[in-house]
């Protein structure tokens, strides 16, 4: 009786052993460093570095799991179904053990340096899902609660170049009311949004500020020189940069104004000579241009001129030439032959649908040729005649 006691006693604590100890010799596996993480090219490999202090009869125990969903991606040395297909049939994963750790770290108190195995994930055709991804490397000690089994969690950042998002389109405002431009972008890392002006000119200029709140551009009031190309910079530092360029175009009235000898021209009379005369304008839509004698009045003086054998009008863009901006037009009243009754004042006038505007000019008596087409001082006018026998006489 006493033997069968001693027995039971022997066989409870060889059981109980097995319970405390995965091994005979007490050795409980454990996960030593945290995980690096990986930062790898769209399209490209990625390699996660689990490295835990393991006996090699105890591989089987270590897994890798996504913890997105919850899939088990291995189990030691062997693929879990499904496994994920990538191009021609490779498969999206793959696991290996490798001795020892990846990189030099210090040793942990206590930890034997012969045990140290990395157990390597191995993730190619890496893509943007993959980073929202957190992969867990997990020791699964089976007599020993879920929650005390050894865990380390890994990650991985997918270099994507930025792209900006559709949804920038070019704009037409009122001069006044306010304007947003929003610029969206993707990357990975998240890009940075910049706004320029794509002629280089200040994003604030005097009397317009403009405010940038992360990726918005915002002008609390536009005026006429807020027109223009504003441009989207996306930077992420990885492949380059991503721009768009979006035009705004300002709606307002008309402005004009002198272009040159303060709007008054001289020029002498009955010499055969022409003068030009000049004014400056910008409106948006383009305004219609007109030109009249005196000082316009829209009841009393409201006939325009028009091209004939006395006056020929044209414009042209300034280009932003000297003292101009480049939305200027020039608009010119060439007067042929001037005569003593062309002196006086004309009026030079733009209008859209948001208004008019027009400026006076002048012309007056001059007693010699004024401009580049005079004649030179001290040449004498010749003229030819021809005879009637066909000979030509100089006078």
């Amino acid at each position: 009786m006493r033997s069968k006691v001693h027995l039971r006693i022997s066989l409870s604590y060889v059981v109980f052993l097995s319970i405390i100890c995965p091994l005979s010799n007490g050795f409980i596996p454990q996960i030593t460093d945290r995980i690096e993480t990986a930062v790898v090219q769209e399209k490209g490999t990625a390699y996660l570095n689990c490295t835990a202090v393991i006996e090699e009869q105890q591989e089987s125990q270590i897994s890798w799991y996504r913890t997105v969903d919850k899939q088990q991606i291995s189990s030691g040395s062997t693929l879990k179904d499904p496994v994920r297909r990538g191009p021609h049939g490779v498969s999206k994963y793959a696991v290996r053990f490798l001795p020892g750790r990846p990189n030099y770290a210090p040793n942990m108190a206590g930890v034997d340096v012969n045990k140290l195995r990395t157990y390597q994930l191995i993730v190619r055709f890496v893509d943007i899902n993959d980073a929202d991804t957190q992969f867990r490397c997990v020791i699964e000690l089976r007599t020993t609660p879920v929650d005390q089994w050894p865990v380390a969690y890994g990650n991985i950042i997918v270099k994507r170049a930025p792209e900006i998002l559709p949804g920038l389109t070019s704009k037409i405002v009122t001069e006044g009311d306010s304007l947003t431009l929003v610029c969206r972008a993707q990357g990975s890392p998240p890009p940075m949004i910049s706004w320029t002006r794509a002629n280089g000119r200040p994003l604030s200029l005097p009397g317009s500020p403009q405010r940038i709140y992360n990726s918005t551009l915002h002008i609390p009031r536009v005026d006429r020189y807020d027109r223009g190309v504003y441009r989207c910079y996306a930077v992420n530092n990885v492949a380059g940069s991503a721009e768009y360029d979006v035009m705004v175009e300002v709606n307002y009235a008309p402005h004009v104004r002198e272009a040159r000898f303060k709007g008054a021209y001289g020029q002498a009379p009955d010499g055969n000579y022409d003068m030009t005369l000049e004014c400056i304008v910008n409106g948006y839509p383009d305004p219609d241009l007109l030109w009249y004698t005196g000082i316009y009045d829209p009841i009393t003086n409201n006939k325009p001129l028009f091209d004939n054998n006395r006056y020929e009008l044209e414009k042209a863009q300034s280009y932003g030439s000297a003292g101009t901006n480049v939305t200027d037009v020039f608009s010119t009243l060439l007067i042929r032959n001037v005569r003593v009754g062309d002196y006086g004042n004309y009026s030079c006038r733009a209008e859209n649908k948001y208004g008019s505007n027009f400026v006076v000019l002048s012309l007056f008596y001059q007693s010699i040729c004024q401009g580049a087409y005079c004649p030179m001082l001290g040449a004498v006018s010749l003229e030819a005649r021809v005879n009637e026998d066909g000979t030509s006489v100089i006078n």
